[in-house]
C-alpha cells in the first residue's frame, strides 16, 4: 500500500518538475542575456535551445530533491518534549544580533523614501503616495523630537529601535505559531539563527522604510492563513484567531499600496479552496470581512478627512505602459507616425523619452501629463494598444528588462545605473538626519555591499544576498506543494505569488520588494514538513 502511494506520487512529480524545471530554464537563460545586454531577442533559437537544456536540468533537479523532501517529511516526527524557546527569548536575541548593524550607521539607514515622509510631516502638506500610518509615525517622532531635543538624530534612533522591536516580535512570533503546528526545536533554533544572523533581515531591520514592516505583516498573515487553511474547524474554535488573521490583512494594506490587492486577490484564493468551510460557517467569513475592511476604509477615508491627504498620481500605475511605450520610442522613433509621436508627447515630454533606461522607469513617468490623462485615458490606453499590436515582442523585452534584478538569481542589481555603483541597498542617513559610524569595519563592509558592483559576484553573494534566488526557492516550493495537494501551504503560498505579481508591476525592482522572500525562506521550508506530518498523521487515523 505504502510502495504504491509513493509511486502514485512520483508519477505526479513528473509534469510538476517539468512546470519548474522549464520555468527556470527560461529564467537562467533569458535573464542571463537581460543583465548582461538590457536586450533579448525573443525569436533567437539560441535563447531556447538554452532555456531547453536548462529546463531538462532543472525538470531532473526538482524531481529528485522533491523525492528526497517527500523523505524528509515522512521522517520528521514531531518532538516528544515540549521544549520551547521562549518569544521574548527569540525576540531580544533578534534584536541584540541587529544592534551591530544599528551601530554601523546610527541613527539608522535613512533613505529611500524616508525623505519624502518625513518632509510631509514637516510642512503639514499630505499625499497618499505612501503609506500614512507610516509617514506620521516615521515623520512624526523624527520632527517630533528635533521640537524637544534639537536633533533629528534622535528622533530617527528612536524609530529604528521601535521597528526592531516590531520585526524581532512578528519573526518570534511566526516561530512561535508554526510551533503549535508542528514542534520542533531544531527548526526554532534554525529560524531564530536564520533571522538574526542574515545580513540582509539585520540590514533592513535599520531601515526607516515601509517595506521591513509591510513584508513581516504579510508574513504574519501568511502563517495564520496557512493555519487556517489545514484545519479551519479547529482554527476558528479559538475566536483570537480570527481576529488575528483579519488583523494582519489589515496591516498588510494598510503599509503599502499593493497590499490592497494581495489581500483581496488572496481573499479570493481562501475563498475558492475552503467555500465548503464558509457555507457552513458564514458567520465567521462576515467576521473577518468586517475586521479586516471596515478598519481600512475608515483608515483611508480618516487621512483624507483629518489630513487632507491628496491622492496619488496616476503614473504610479502606469510604469509598465509607459516603459513599454517608451522603449518603443527609444529605437523606432522613425518607423512612428508623426500623429503618434505628437500623442505620446501629450502625456510625456521629449526630454523624457531621450532619457528612456531600461530597468527604471522613474525616467519617463517624472513628468508625466497627469491632467492630459485624466481630461482622455481612452486615447492613452489607445496609443498604448496600437504600439503594442506593432511591436509586441519590444513590448514583452520592456517587461522583462524592467523586472530581471526580481527573478534572475544572477542579476547584478544596478537599476539606477549609477556609474559604477550598484543600487542593492541605500546604505546611508540623508538630510535631516546626521550619519555616525560607531563599528567603522562594519560600516566598510555593509556600504561595499549596498554600493559596489564588485561585491555581487560569486556564490556567496547568490546564497545569501540574490532576491531571484529566494524567488526561485520559493517557486520550487509552490509548485512542489500544488504536486502534493498541500492545499494549506498552496493556498497560502498564493499571497507571495501575487505579491510578486503586483511588484512586477512597479517601476522597477528593488532588493526591498521583495523581502517577503528572504523572510520567508526556512519558513516555508517548516510549513511544507508541518503539513506532510498533518497529512500522514490525517492518514493513519483513516487507515
Amino acid at each position: 500500500m505504502k510502495n504504491s502511494f509513493y509511486k502514485k506520487i512520483h508519477i505526479k512529480t513528473i509534469p510538476a518538475s517539468l512546470i519548474f524545471g522549464f520555468l527556470t530554464g527560461f529564467i537562467i537563460s533569458a535573464g542571463g542575456v537581460l543583465d548582461k545586454t538590457d536586450a533579448i531577442e525573443l525569436l533567437n533559437p539560441s535563447l531556447w535551445v538554452s532555456a531547453l537544456i536548462w529546463g531538462i536540468f532543472f525538470t531532473i533537479l526538482s524531481f529528485v530533491l522533491w523525492i528526497v523532501f517527500d523523505f524528509i517529511i515522512d521522517k520528521a516526527n514531531p518532538d516528544k518534549k515540549k521544549l520551547n524557546i521562549p518569544l521574548p527569548v527569540c525576540a531580544a536575541v533578534m534584536f541584540v544580533s541587529w544592534i551591530p548593524y544599528w551601530l554601523s550607521i546610527f541613527p539608522g539607514v535613512f533613505s529611500y523614501d524616508a525623505y519624502d515622509e518625513w518632509k510631509m510631516v514637516a510642512d503639514g502638506v499630505y499625499t497618499t503616495h505612501h503609506p500614512l500610518i507610516h509617514t506620521v509615525v516615521l515623520g512624526g517622532l523624527t520632527e517630533g523630537f528635533h521640537h524637544i531635543t534639537g536633533s533629528y538624530n534622535v528622533g530617527i534612533a528612536v524609530y529604528t529601535a521601535l521597528q526592531m522591536i516590531l520585526l524581532s516580535t512578528a519573526f518570534s512570533f511566526v516561530i512561535f505559531r508554526l510551533s503549535k503546528i508542528h514542534r520542533s526545536f531544531i527548526m526554532q533554533i534554525l529560524l531564530l539563527a536564520y533571522f538574526s544572523l542574515s545580513p540582509i533581515i539585520g540590514l533592513f531591520s535599520i531601515a526607516s522604510i515601509k517595506d521591513p514592516l509591510f513584508c513581516a505583516v504579510e508574513m504574519l498573515f501568511f502563517t495564520y492563513v496557512f493555519e487556517f487553511t489545514l484545519d479551519a474547524e479547529k482554527f476558528v474554535l479559538d475566536r483570537k484567531n480570527v481576529i488575528a488573521v483579519a488583523f494582519f490583512g489589515l496591516m498588510t494594506m494598510i503599509l503599502r499600496k499593493n497590499g490592497l490587492y494581495i489581500v483581496l486577490a488572496s481573499d479570493l484564493v481562501i475563498l475558492l479552496t475552503c467555500m465548503k468551510f464558509f457555507k457552513k460557517n458564514f458567520k465567521t467569513l462576515l467576521a473577518i470581512a468586517t475586521v479586516m475592511f471596515i478598519p481600512y476604509v475608515l483608515y483611508a477615508l480618516s487621512g483624507v478627512v483629518l489630513l487632507h491627504a491628496k491622492g496619488g498620481e496616476y503614473q504610479e500605475m502606469l510604469s509598465v505602459p509607459l516603459q513599454q511605450m517608451a522603449r518603443v520610442y527609444y529605437f523606432n522613433e522613425d518607423e512612428l507616425s508623426a500623429e503618434e509621436i505628437d500623442r505620446l508627447y501629450e502625456y510625456v515630454p521629449k526630454k523624457n523619452l531621450d532619457s528612456y533606461l531600461p530597468t527604471l522607469s522613474d525616467r519617463v513617468k517624472s513628468d508625466f501629463n497627469n491632467k492630459a490623462f485624466k481630461d482622455n485615458p481612452s486615447a492613452f490606453f489607445k496609443l498604448w494598444f496600437s504600439l503594442g499590436k506593432r511591436y509586441p515582442l519590444t513590448y514583452v523585452s520592456s517587461f522583462l528588462i524592467n523586472t530581471v534584478d526580481g527573478w534572475y538569481p544572477g542579476a547584478v542589481i544596478d537599476g539606477y545605473r549609477f556609474e559604477d555603483r550598484s543600487s542593492y541597498f541605500d546604505y546611508r542617513v540623508a538630510k535631516p538626519g546626521n550619519e555616525v559610524i560607531i563599528f567603522s569595519k562594519l560600516h566598510e563592509t555593509a556600504d561595499w555591499i549596498s554600493n559596489d558592483l564588485s561585491a555581487q559576484q560569486g556564490i556567496a553573494f547568490l546564497l545569501l544576498f540574490s532576491p531571484g534566488w529566494y524567488f526561485v526557492w520559493f517557486l520550487n516550493f509552490w509548485i512542489y506543494a500544488l504536486s502534493r495537494k498541500r492545499k494549506g501551504f498552496a493556498t497560502a503560498g498564493s499571497i507571495h505569488v501575487i505579491h510578486f505579481l503586483t511588484v512586477l508591476l512597479g517601476p522597477m525592482a528593488l532588493v526591498r520588494y521583495g523581502l517577503n522572500f528572504f523572510y520567508g525562506f526556512p519558513v516555508f521550508i517548516w510549513c511544507l514538513i508541518a503539513e506532510g506530518q498533518v497529512l500522514k498523521l490525517a492518514n493513519k487515523k483513516e487507515e
